[in-house]
Order: C-alpha cells, then sequence, then structure tokens
C-alpha cells in the first residue's frame, strides 16, 4: 500500500437528516427479530464474533427484540451436538497418530496434543449459545394455534417452505406457522433472517415480514439511513482504491485455513488470486475515534491443492491406516465470497457548511483479524474450474509398493500384497478376475482352470495339450 493512500480522505454528507433519523430513531424501526437455525449454524456458534457482537448491540442499545422459540433452540443444540462430535473425533483420532508419539511428553507440546473431551465441548457451546439468547432476553414464542391442515395442504401442494428438492420441511412449517400467528397477536413486523429459500419464500408478498438471507445483509439495512454510513458508501462506490489492499489480501489469504471435507488430508500448497470484486455492507465508529468498513470480497483463487488419493492408496484394516498412500495434486479456481474488514482513522470535522457535515478518513490497511478466517471449500460448491490434476506416490512408498505388491500378470491391476485367493496362469503367475476369462491373450482349460495361450491348446479345441494328453491315457 503507498503512503499516498494514507494520507486522510474528506467525505461530506448533507446535514439535515432529521427525516431519515426519524425514520431509525423516532419508533418507526422494525424491532422484532427472528434468527433462524441456519443463522446460527452459518456462524461456526462463534457467538462472540463481530456480526454477533454488533447484533447483540442493537439490542442493546437500538431496542431491538430477538425472537426464537423451541424448534430453533432444538434445532441448534442438536446441530452443536452432530457437528462437535464429529470435529472432536476426528481431531482426537488425528493427535493419536504415530508422527505425534515423540511430542506427546515434550514439555511445549504435551497439553496442546491432549485429547479433547468430547461432553465438555459440546456442553460448553451449546452453554455459549443459550449465553447469547439470555444476553440479548431473548423472547420464545409458542407453537400454539397451528392449523395442521393448512400445514398439510402446503405439504401437497409444494408451497414454501415444502420444495421438491426438500419435502419434508414440516419443522420448518410448524415455526413459519407460529411465527406467523405471534405477528397476528404482536401487530408489529418482525425481520426474519435465514439462509434457507425455501424459509424466506413462505413470507413471500406478505407486507408484515422484511426478509433477509444473511446478518450481514440486516445490519446494512440497518445502517441505511445513517450519514455516516452513507459516506462511507459513497466513498467505497466512487474514490477507493481496492488496488492498494491488493498485496495485503495476497499475504492474509495464504494464511487461511481453508479445508475441504470430501477430500482427506487435504492441504493448500500454493494459492494465487484471479480476480476479487467487492461490496460495501456498513461502517462502524467506535468511541476512540476509528472506524471500521466491513466489505464482502468475492474471491476467484487459483489453488495448487494435495490430498489422499483414496481409490490409489492401500488401507491396513489391522492397523487402522493407510500403509500406503497415494495423493492427487491438482490446479483449480475456487470461487468463494468472506467478508473483510478495513480498518480507518476517523474524525469528524466542524460545520464548514450550513447544509453539510464532513467526515476525515485515514486509511489503516485491511484488519489483522483476516488471519484467522476460515474457509470450507466443500460449503455452497465453490470449485469453478479444474486446470490440472494427476495421482502420484511418495518415492518410499512406490519402493515398498513395489516390493510387496502382486499385479496382474496380464494387465497389471494391484491385486493386494498376497497371491492368496487369486487366479493363475499355466506358470502359476496371479491373474484378476477380469483378466481370467477366454480372450485374445488366451484361454482357459475347464480341467485345470488355468489360463493358457493359444499355442497351448490341444486338438480338442476345449483343453490345454496337458489336461488333453491326460484325458487321452
Amino acid at each position: 500500500m503507498s503512503d499516498d493512500f494514507k494520507m486522510p480522505y474528506w467525505i461530506t454528507v448533507e446535514k439535515d437528516r432529521s427525516a431519515v433519523i426519524l425514520i431509525k430513531y423516532g419508533g418507526f424501526m422494525e424491532r422484532y427479530i427472528f434468527l433462524d437455525t441456519n443463522i446460527y449454524i452459518n456462524a461456526g456458534y462463534s457467538f462472540g464474533s463481530m456480526h454477533m457482537k454488533k447484533f447483540s448491540e442493537l439490542v442493546s442499545n437500538d431496542g431491538l427484540v430477538l425472537l426464537t422459540c423451541s424448534i430453533c433452540i432444538g434445532e441448534v443444540e442438536k446441530h452443536i451436538k452432530t457437528d462437535l462430535e464429529r470435529a472432536v473425533r476426528e481431531l482426537n483420532k488425528a493427535l493419536q497418530k504415530r508422527e505425534f508419539a515423540a511430542l506427546r511428553n515434550h514439555d511445549l507440546y504435551k497439553e496442546k496434543l491432549a485429547e479433547m473431551d468430547e461432553t465438555h465441548a459440546i456442553d460448553a457451546v451449546i452453554k455459549s449459545f443459550h449465553d447469547f439468547l439470555n444476553q440479548n432476553r431473548a423472547e420464545s414464542f409458542l407453537l400454539q394455534e397451528i392449523d395442521m391442515e393448512e400445514i398439510m395442504q402446503d405439504y401437497f401442494e409444494k408451497k414454501a417452505p415444502f420444495e421438491t428438492q426438500k419435502p419434508n420441511e414440516f419443522k420448518d412449517a410448524i415455526m413459519i406457522k407460529a411465527l406467523k400467528n405471534y405477528q397476528k397477536r404482536l401487530n408489529k413486523r418482525i425481520i426474519v433472517i435465514s439462509s434457507d429459500k425455501g424459509f424466506r419464500n413462505a413470507f413471500l408478498g406478505n407486507d408484515k415480514f422484511l426478509v433477509f438471507e444473511r446478518l450481514i445483509d440486516f445490519l446494512h439495512y440497518q445502517q441505511r439511513t445513517d450519514s455516516i454510513h452513507e459516506a462511507f458508501e459513497n466513498y467505497f462506490e466512487n474514490d477507493f482504491e481496492y488496488e492498494s489492499i491488493q498485496e495485503q489480501l495476497d499475504d492474509l489469504l495464504k494464511n487461511i485455513t481453508y479445508s475441504f471435507d470430501e477430500r482427506e488430508e487435504f492441504e493448500v500448497v500454493d494459492i494465487e488470486t484471479e480476480d476479487i470484486s467487492y461490496e460495501f455492507n456498513y461502517a462502524e465508529v467506535k468511541d476512540d475515534g476509528d472506524a471500521q468498513a466491513f466489505l464482502t470480497a468475492y474471491f476467484y483463487l487459483r489453488m495448487k491443492s494435495r490430498y489422499l488419493d483414496t481409490n490409489n492408496s492401500y488401507y491396513d484394516k489391522e492397523d487402522d491406516e493407510y500403509i500406503v498412500k497415494s495423493y492427487i495434486e491438482s490446479e483449480e479456481i475456487h470461487r468463494f465470497e468472506h467478508e473483510i474488514v478495513l480498518d480507518f482513522e476517523f474524525d469528524e470535522s466542524e460545520m464548514e457548511k450550513e447544509e453539510e457535515r464532513k467526515y476525515k478518513l485515514t486509511f489503516i490497511g485491511v484488519c489483522a483479524d483476516m488471519c484467522n478466517m476460515f474457509v470450507d471449500l466443500s460449503e455452497d460448491d465453490t470449485l469453478f474450474d479444474c486446470i490440472d490434476s494427476m495421482s502420484v506416490m511418495r518415492e518410499k512408498d512406490k519402493q515398498w509398493l513395489e516390493k510387496n505388491v502382486v499385479k496382474c500378470s496380464e494387465c497389471g491391476k494391484i491385486l493386494g500384497f498376497n497371491d492368496l485367493g487369486n487366479y493363475h496362469d499355466y506358470k502359476g503367475e496371479p491373474i484378476c478376475a477380469r483378466c481370467a476369462v477366454t480372450n485374445e491373450q488366451g484361454f482357459i482349460c475347464p480341467s485345470c482352470g488355468y489360463k493358457h495361450p493359444y499355442e497351448r491348446m490341444g486338438n480338442s479345441g476345449t483343453f490345454c495339450i496337458d489336461c488333453e494328453l491326460e484325458y487321452e491315457d
């Protein structure tokens, strides 16, 4: 980033915004908000994240009322239990690898390599979820006065939340009906945030509800009438030099933890940025005079990755591990979106003109917290294009394999690590089941069961010459 870009930048907005300020703070703003189960899940159950903290501030300062219900709470708890069980078991299994044996008694590492208690981990995350609900004084609406006839009619007619791809959304349907009933009793507009398209579609055309796909979309909406937000919005639309953060983003992207659940032992070897586009979401000014701008970055990344080729690796059931490993080395382009945060020094100047207010922004850089980003490449089909892919094997595994493996003498297929249960040719060499047939390579003698070349066929045209002699005798 050039030093020139760190120079202060002045932005102005109209002074007289009393009308829009009234909309936000004068009692017309929607106060009730429901977060669907997937919002908590998509947050990674991290209730201290920036967006969750911002949401809690709105509840505390702007009088928002968080709504929930027994289905939502139960579903979040179920997902926490399922997700943590899987994650903790995978972690503990990895910690037991023999490669860590030398470190388990090492003073610097023995605590870090200690197995995680599955029950304690689950209880801790569930507690943090309930702490979040309690902190925000969540109101639970009851699942009462539900018309099951209406729900069944929606089911048969495939009305939202029921869809062809997701026909059994009865929990969502009950929750939606209960929320609509609750709205009628409140006689207030309710905000609904859900990443489930079918769930959102259930409120289409209903002006009693305001629906968002992501929490960040709501935060953007919530600040749309704020003068500072407008100033930042104009700044990023017209004047911000996005090239100035490219180098920082390239460095940070290399430090992100990437995972791919469908690929064992997945690791990113190298990564380059193909393209990035940006969308400004909202800005936040702190009491200490600093400010942060929250943007969604849409990344296209060229990745060189490496992961276990399970089709060409050899697993030992007794030792519960792969004794020979082959890897896929792949070059792919992945696309995904992620939030980035930009740090600013912020100063509100004195009024220079009666009709406008001036703000001074000094750009600092990309927030370092982005270094802790975690990206799951198996979500939302991030794979955009496959450039190259090949299977490779470590040299030591190649040598061991060549020494110990049993191959089909005809086609070369690996049959295992012993000759038990295999078919054979007349020389006693192993052949696979696919080659153990009469074909252009030879024929199967019905008497001895071995495969022979055609020059060893007897005059009968059926038996090999050895078996034919036995029959003649």
